[in-house]
Parts: C-alpha cells; structure tokens; sequence
C-alpha cells in the first residue's frame, strides 16, 4: 500500500470514529474532511504530473523518429 492509500485509509477511519465516538464535533469534522480532499487533490496533481510527462515524451520519441528514420 502506498503512502497515499494509508494516508486515505487512516482518515477514513479518523472521520469515522469522529462520527461515531466522539459525537461529529464541526470544528474536527471540518477539519478532516480539508485533510481528506488535501489528500485526494495531491494525488490528482501528481497524475496531471505523470501524463503531461508522458505526453511530453511521446512528443519528442516522434520528433526524433521524424528526424532519423
């Protein structure tokens, strides 16, 4: 499991004993669901990242293919 799937996973478990424990207080309630879309909008990022790479290295393999082949 990556850093970012346990990192999900124990929010998901803050929240929920939050909720069901110590009675979905707003203040902490508020305060794990910003870190859980946090979470979610850094790994959007980081696969916006890893295909605009990808995309930019197909770009140059078929420019170099145009040239010398």
């Amino acid at each position: 499991m990556g850093q970012y799937d346990a990192a999900k996973v124990l929010g998901k478990e803050a929240l929920d004993l939050e909720e069901k424990e110590l009675g979905a207080r707003q203040e902490r309630m508020g305060d794990l669901n910003n870190m859980m879309a946090s979470i979610i909008s850094d790994v959007s990022v980081i696969f916006i990242q890893i295909v605009l790479w990808m995309k930019a290295t197909i770009c140059m393999v078929a420019q170099w293919a145009q040239v010398h082949v």
